[in-house]
């Protein structure tokens, strides 16, 4: 047996006082409003690469506060590995507005979207995985386009008000294979 109130000077401990622990279990895959916490260049176990080990908070009413580590390959034998790790970098940097990114302190704050995935491995736990960034805002909605200005047909009447432009047509958006 052990005095708990010893432990807390003499006060029991209460459970009310303290959030539960959260669970480790993975969020559900889609798109999150992230935040870029820490952000480390790290050496590869087998000596030969160097990938950014990143921290991200996940922001808004879901799932607001937990935490997601995406890892973006720099250098790697593998001259594929690279090419992925420059894309992932193209699209971070370009989601946050970074033009050149020389240091990863300039990531520290980023904000974005960021696509997770659940991966599954056999004999491993679930995990999250970032696939892709986005800007804030969903950005691959095409933006609405202004109606072009009226052009007069003729005399114009003042007492007659001008005739509003016809509506233009609906624009659908296809989606990509990996976004159904």
């Amino acid at each position: 047996m052990g005095n708990v109130s010893d432990l807390y000077g003499g006060q029991p401990f209460d459970p009310n006082s303290v959030d539960p622990k959260d669970s480790f279990d993975p969020i559900p895959a889609g798109w999150y409003a992230v935040e870029v916490e820490k952000a480390e260049v790290k050496e590869t176990k087998s000596g030969d690469g160097r990938y950014i080990n990143m921290q991200l908070s996940v922001i808004g009413e879901n799932y607001n506060g937990r935490k997601i580590f995406d890892r973006i390959m720099l250098l790697h034998p593998n001259p594929t590995a690279v090419e992925i790790g420059q894309r992932e970098m193209a699209a971070l940097g370009q989601a946050c507005g970074i033009g050149l990114i020389s240091d990863t302190d300039q990531l520290i704050g980023c904000m974005a979207e960021a696509r997770v995935k659940v991966k599954t491995q056999d004999g491993f736990e679930p995990e999250n995985e970032v696939q892709t960034y986005r800007a804030m805002g969903n950005p691959t909605t095409p933006a609405p386009q202004p109606a072009p200005p009226a052009v007069p047909t003729g005399p114009q009447n003042p007492a007659t008000p001008p005739t509003p432009p016809a509506p233009q047509a609906a624009q659908t958006q296809t989606k990509l294979p990996w976004e159904r």
